[in-house]
């Protein structure tokens, strides 16, 4: 008897296959009868196959399986036809002959003509743009430039989409179509997504979002991939077609590495600036972005506040708004994640919302704190590390050079920045604090890794 793990995986592959088998369908139906591309006939037989295997399957474990309209396709019954009755003979008719004559001559004219003034071959279509969500979170642009040398930042067994496909063509062809194919380290596979089959448009166009193929899905995304430790780059291939007919390929290669760099976020971006903070509930201060290497100093059971969150961005927007998300320990932990209220995103110096600060004791098995700048879209605008400084044996003296300076007790009026997060590298002196105003020195890592 199949354990219920196995039952329901078989559950969830026939819907899988029949969500298919409905695309599929409604791509169809763009077509009239003898013009339907051969690639998609040959997936509604492999979506149908696929549900009789399931069903079968289920059933031979005496599970109860539905039978639905589409499962299996119907064959119409075509009665026989009956000859004609007879009838009388009469004159032969000359001028109808002569008529449809000169029909079929103005059709072989008109043919020519057409076939004069239709290209030889379709317009040349090649990828623009392409999007991608990796770990169901951080959405970035594919920096198409160095895509194949850099890659984007992707680690094997982590949930991966790509979105919004864009291409352009040179011109418009009504009778040919384009399809984006993903294939998994070269094409000699099967392909392990696919977008919508669209016309080609002159110009930049959409080709849509890439549906991940069963066989290759993520168990809590079925439309995204769990990227397996084999695969070291995916083939984005633009395939052309005509009456069902592939005519050519535009490939393009983007590299999977935990280190590459081939990404971009859309503007307004944003950065961290600067951030207050307290111990044990003592006196505020100013983390000191200059000394980050140098960590924070804190000890087991310690209690460590976030009070203010400064940031600096270069435009405002009226669509995003923006939050810090933070945890402790490099490796994301929900049990000490925490994440600040939205803030409107503004142009310049400004504080994120800070009704609620973020607060944590530190355990003895914690060595660093990171502080996301996140926008709403789920796009990852910067991320810091900080060290701490935790002790697990006691009576282990503290680090000598904390990364802060003292906050002061009030800044002046009307102005935007937070003390000691002037840009100059210039002494700050506003409120009390009399330091060196911080400068960053830590680069944003990259997106999804920490």
């Amino acid at each position: 008897m199949p354990s219920q793990e196995e039952i329901e995986h078989q559950k969830k592959l026939l819907e899988e296959h029949r969500g298919t088998l409905k695309r599929l369908q409604l791509q169809r139906a763009k077509y009239s009868a003898g013009n339907v591309p051969s690639h998609i006939d040959a997936g509604i037989d492999e979506a149908r196959a696929g549900i009789k295997k399931c069903k079968e399957s289920l059933r031979s474990w005496h599970i109860e399986v539905e039978d639905l309209p589409d499962d299996e396709e119907e064959y119409p019954v075509v009665p026989p036809k009956m000859p004609p009755p007879p009838t009388p003979r009469r004159p032969f008719p000359w001028r109808l002959v002569a008529a449809i004559a000169v029909v079929l001559v103005a059709a072989g004219v008109g043919f020519a003509l057409h076939a004069l003034w239709t290209p030889s071959r379709p317009p040349a279509v090649s990828l623009v743009g392409l999007r991608y969500f990796y770990g169901g979170y951080d959405q970035r642009l594919v920096d198409l430039r160095t895509a194949d040398t850099s890659g984007i930042p992707v680690a094997p067994e982590k949930t991966l989409r790509f979105l919004d496909v864009r291409a352009q063509a040179q011109g418009s062809a009504a009778d040919y179509g384009v399809q984006a194919e993903i294939y998994a380290n070269d094409e000699s596979g099967a392909a392990i997504g696919i977008t919508d089959f669209v016309p080609i448009r002159s110009g930049a166009f959409s080709l849509g979002d890439v549906e991940g193929k069963p066989d290759f899905s993520d168990a809590d995304a079925p439309k995204a991939w769990r990227v397996l430790p084999s695969w070291k780059r995916l083939i984005v291939a633009l395939v052309t077609y005509r009456n069902g007919q592939a005519i050519e390929r535009n490939t393009t290669t983007i590299k999977l590495d935990p280190a590459g760099q081939a990404w971009l976020a859309d503007p307004p971006e944003a950065h961290l600036t600067s951030l207050v903070y307290s111990l044990n509930d003592g006196p505020r201060r100013v983390l000191d972005l200059r000394a980050i290497d140098k960590g924070l100093d804190v000890i087991r059971n310690d209690t460590l506040t976030l009070h203010e969150i400064w940031y600096s961005a270069g435009a405002e927007s009226g669509t995003y708004t923006l939050a810090v998300e933070a945890h402790l320990g490099q490796g994301f932990d929900s049990a000490t994640y925490q994440r600040s209220g939205a803030s409107p995103l503004r142009e310049g110096m400004n504080v994120l919302n800070t009704a609620t600060s973020l607060r944590w004791t530190i355990p003895a098995d914690v060595s660093s704190l990171v502080v996301r700048l996140v926008r709403s879209d789920h796009t990852i605008l910067d991320t810091l590390v900080f060290p701490l400084g935790a002790q697990t044996s006691p009576g282990l003296a503290r680090r000598r050079v904390p990364a802060w300076c003292a906050a002061p007790t009030r800044p002046r009026r009307g102005l935007r920045t937070p003390a000691c997060a002037s840009t100059s590298r210039a002494a700050s002196t506003i409120g009390d604090c009399n330091c060196a105003a911080p400068t960053r020195a830590l680069k944003a890592t990259a997106p999804g890794l920490i």
